[in-house]
């Protein structure tokens, strides 16, 4: 049965789905990889992958293997999530059933998730065997991640043992709104703010995940 490693932020525009796709790019070197995107604002991923927006909410039974794409030139699949008129369809427990039929058919379901909370959003928080919690530095992104913790604690949302925090774009000096910060659980990866980034792609952000425990 395959890994499920669930990467999230309450707060938008931090990195969540280049981290998905650097982490998909690096283990889908060695096993059999799927990204699912359960984001129906709509997310990123369709446009940096250039596959189509068929839908994660559609996908239940039959519909499962026509939605799967293989992106060109990458050696992982991935599953889009879809417009906001879809999440209707994406409960908890048409997600959950999702990833569970994922989980027979690969080595890693990663889960990239919209910043607010769903249904279909707690179920991949649920599902984590890993969960990554992504900040930038700003006192906004740290202090909305750290608020987060606790609700998602205090009602059964996600289990924090299994959390990691993600701290991204960071400059040469540590951040002291994420020294000051008491999470929970490890920072498990830091990532500079790299000069000339090359995406997902880059070579120095695939050597950073490639060693995240």
């Amino acid at each position: 049965m395959g890994k499920v490693l669930t990467v999230y932020s309450p707060k938008g525009g931090v990195g969540k789905t280049t981290l998905t796709l650097a982490l998909a790019r690096v283990l889908s070197c060695k096993h059999k990889v799927v990204v699912v995107e359960v984001d129906f604002t709509p997310g990123d991923m369709s446009t940096i992958l250039e596959v189509e927006t068929k839908g994660l909410a559609l996908t239940q039974g039959a519909n499962l293997e026509k939605s799967i794409q293989c992106p060109a030139q990458e050696s992982f699949d991935v599953l889009t999530g879809g417009f906001p008129d879809d999440a209707e369809l994406a409960s908890h427990g048409a997600v959950a059933s999702i990833i569970a039929d994922l989980r027979e058919r690969y080595d890693y379901v990663i889960l990239d998730t919209q910043s607010y909370l769903t249904e279909s959003v707690v179920a991949a928080l649920r599902a984590a065997d890993r969960l990554f919690l992504v900040t930038d530095e700003s006192i906004a992104s740290v202090a909305r991640v750290l608020g987060m913790v606790d609700y998602l604690q205090g009602n059964g949302f996600a289990d924090l043992d299994r959390a990691g925090l993600v701290v991204n774009r960071m400059g040469f000096a540590a951040s002291k709104y994420v020294a000051v910060a008491e999470f929970p659980f490890p920072t498990v990866c830091r990532i500079p703010d790299f000069r000339r980034f090359a995406g997902y792609r880059d070579a120095r952000l695939a050597k950073l995940v490639g060693e995240i425990d």
